[in-house]
């Protein structure tokens, strides 16, 4: 990364200094072919002309030296706030490079680990000596491996079409309904047959008559944030529930609440929830969630597509509530 030198308060540069020399030069020929014939109006007395003039000089040297004083602290604070904004910058630049870093080794992280069950797996299943619910059971790991292989390619592949804008609205009308109740009951049944050490109930709650629940919108991408949702919930609880609310905000604009039991978020890391590179640098290698730390922003980035806000409230040890708008269309 290139380094951004930043540029010192006192440099004074070739046009300022031949500025402020042109302004001295002009201000000494009209104090010398002026000053006289300015004194003279002012001064009909001799011996007081006489006395102006003795101290005329040094009054031009006050005067021009306080003039410069201020032209040249006006020209040190500009330099001063470039040098300000420089610094800000090469940080920011710095922390960007340290952040995608992180970013980067966590991803690498996400993919080696379902290639190697796969590709261990699938070297083990190939023994005769195998029962068939170890077959079973390995090619469950396979699958599974194979599944969390393609989330993180696709999280990745839609955060960067995302950052480029390359993401489009495709609207349909469909039941809301119908799809986050499925959403549930997926996610209900996937822990069940996968996760024994979470006690997790999941709940959906709609204000919405199904016979109501028909609305026009990209439901791929509904589809979507209330996966990443919901699936972030699930990573941070480990006991009690998760539950999915609809409710209609206005005669256009339906409100979605995800809530959990789970342990919160802190304080001092609320602001950067949604920054995927930041994700990535507190989503440690040795988190135990595991995941590339990127869902939330992907599910920002489209609620804010859809035209819709994204927000949360959390404490810390009891859980957390997201909310987020979309409009219908």
């Amino acid at each position: 990364m290139p380094t951004i030198k930043p540029v010192p308060g006192i440099t004074i540069t070739k046009n300022f200094a031949l500025r402020i020399t042109v302004i001295y030069i002009i201000l000494g020929v009209l104090w010398i072919v002026f000053s006289d014939k300015f004194m003279f109006i002012l001064f009909e007395d001799t011996h007081t002309l006489n006395l102006v003039s003795t101290y005329k000089g040094w009054f031009y040297v006050l005067f021009t030296g306080w003039l410069l004083f201020l032209l040249i602290r006006q020209e040190l604070r500009k330099r001063n706030a470039i040098q300000k904004q420089l610094t800000e910058a090469r940080n920011k630049a710095e922390e960007s490079e340290k952040l995608k870093t992180a970013f980067l080794n966590n991803i690498s992280h996400e993919v080696r680990t379902p290639l190697n069950a796969i590709l261990g797996f699938s070297e083990l299943i190939v023994n005769p000596d195998l029962t068939d619910d170890q077959k079973e059971a390995f090619s469950g790991f396979i699958k599974r491996g194979t599944s969390d292989l393609v989330d993180t390619i696709e999280d990745i592949l839609i955060v960067s079409s995302i950052q480029v804008g390359q993401v489009k609205v495709e609207i349909s009308r469909d039941n809301v309904n119908h799809l986050a109740r499925s959403i549930i009951e997926y996610h209900a049944a996937q822990l069940k047959n996968q996760n024994k050490k979470k006690d997790i109930k999941m709940h959906f709650h709609s204000d919405l008559e199904d016979g109501d629940s028909f609305i026009k919108t990209d439901f791929r991408h509904l589809k979507q944030i209330l996966n990443k949702l919901i699936g972030n919930a699930i990573k941070f609880t480990d006991k009690g529930s998760i539950e999915l609310f609809i409710k209609r905000k206005s005669e256009t604009e339906l409100l979605f609440e995800v809530s959990d039991t789970g342990c919160g978020i802190p304080v001092s890391k609320k602001d950067v929830v949604f920054n995927p590179f930041r994700q990535a640098e507190e989503n440690s290698l040795n988190r135990k969630t595991g995941g590339s730390g990127i869902g939330l922003s992907i599910a920002k980035g489209l609620v804010e597509l859809m035209s819709g806000q994204l927000w949360f409230e959390s404490e810390e040890g009891k859980g957390s509530r997201f909310y987020f708008t979309i409009k219908e269309n």
